[in-house]
């Protein structure tokens, strides 16, 4: 291997170290913001749940409980870092049909 590619290499696998430490980063944020959501639903009344999402909130209700899914399921996914991002990869090849029911599922 020429001095090039080891030099490329080294990028390669710099940037893959920064992936990965960014897909944690962001799980780890994913799963906090879950976790007061489902502090928040706990004291919000039965049936108003739905509106409190969307009156105090910049995203939808999916993407509340995509959040609150990612917080009952932290066990298993700070462990699985790599498949979470290839799962990803996986999403953006499928037809859009078939992603949305993968991501929000």
């Amino acid at each position: 291997m020429n001095n090039l590619q080891r030099q490329r290499v080294t990028r390669m696998k710099k940037l893959h170290s920064e992936i990965v430490a960014t897909v944690r980063t962001t799980l780890n944020i994913a799963i906090e913001l879950g976790g007061l959501l489902e502090e928040q639903k706990a004291e919000t009344q039965h049936g108003g749940w739905t509106a409190w999402v969307e009156n105090n909130l910049p995203f939808d209700i999916r993407t509340a409980q995509n959040y609150m899914a990612a917080f009952r399921r932290r066990g298993e996914l700070k462990n699985e870092t790599v498949s979470f991002l290839a799962d990803a990869y996986r999403v953006r090849k499928e037809p859009k049909s078939v992603a949305t029911a993968r991501i929000t599922g």
